[in-house]
């Protein structure tokens, strides 16, 4: 299957990619359980003191092959894998952005909440991800112009835009980096119930309305957030940064500027405290 970069925004295919993927990634969320279920995970600190483990390796080597394998030509930038340089990377107008285990910290600890994640990136925007939580056997996946999706226990259902009366009064945070500037802003929402939690399935739970939104201000990487970004954007939400506009991907360095995830129905209020982020 080939495919030029302007097909692939035509979503001439996007539909039979995301049935190839979610195959792939579920192959790929098999082996880090069984990883997980072993007991204790050992693991090494990269340059920056993040962990890394097995599990990160072996997916990373699994969604490469199986990206290779679709034979669409397009490179691929993984949290763990040496990356192009961005004298290279600026001339990309199609690629594909991974990160095999985002929440790694929580795989460690046994939370569950950690996930797998693959996006397609096209003129600096993901046009389609898939997101997968196997510890909690929890699958979603979209494209432009096809909505978004999430696969649990078997079940197919397409994720609807939802009312600031359908979503649950819950603000999701990082559960590892909740800085200051965020528990300042929090300050400003008495009536909402708050919950830590690890990776990207915060924004996937935006998407579904089983959280109203989900502040983040300390930094990120692209590959954290561009799966999710497009899961969250076909349900009717927006990742939006600090002046309302969506996030940009391929950056010189890809660290993500301050940003919130929320349902639309949202953004009035949330932006009326403006001032605090």
């Amino acid at each position: 299957m080939v495919a030029s970069a302007d097909l692939l925004k035509a979503g001439l295919i996007f539909e039979d990619l995301l049935g190839v993927l979610e195959k792939k990634v579920t192959a790929a969320g098999d082996c880090v359980m069984a990883l997980y279920n072993q007991g204790q995970s050992t693991y090494a600190l990269k340059a920056d003191s993040s962990p890394i483990t097995e599990a990160d390796l072996l997916v990373n080597k699994m969604l490469l092959n199986a990206i290779d394998q679709l034979d669409l030509g397009l490179p691929v930038i993984s949290e763990e894998s040496e990356r192009l340089p961005y004298s290279i990377r600026q001339k990309l107008k199609a690629f594909w952005l991974i990160d095999p285990l985002d929440g790694t910290k929580d795989f460690i600890a046994k939370t569950g909440e950690f996930t797998i994640n693959v996006a397609l990136i096209y003129e600096n925007r993901p046009v389609l991800g898939v997101v997968f939580a196997p510890a909690l056997n929890r699958m979603f996946f979209a494209a432009e112009g096809l909505g978004a999706f999430e696969r649990s226990n078997g079940q197919l259902k397409k994720i609807d835009p939802v009312s600031a009366t359908q979503a649950k009064k819950l603000i999701l945070v990082s559960g590892h980096h909740l800085d200051q500037q965020t528990q300042q802003f929090l300050e400003s929402f008495p009536d909402f119930e708050i919950l830590g939690m690890g990776s990207s399935l915060k924004i996937c739970l935006v998407a579904l309305g089983e959280a109203a939104f989900y502040p983040r201000f300390s930094p990120t990487h692209e590959w954290d957030t561009a799966a999710a970004d497009i899961i969250l954007t076909e349900a009717g939400g927006a990742l939006l940064n600090k002046d309302q506009s969506p996030l940009v991907y391929n950056q010189p360095v890809q660290v993500n500027p301050a940003f919130i995830a929320s349902q639309l129905t949202f953004r009035d209020r949330l932006y009326d405290s403006h001032s605090m982020w």
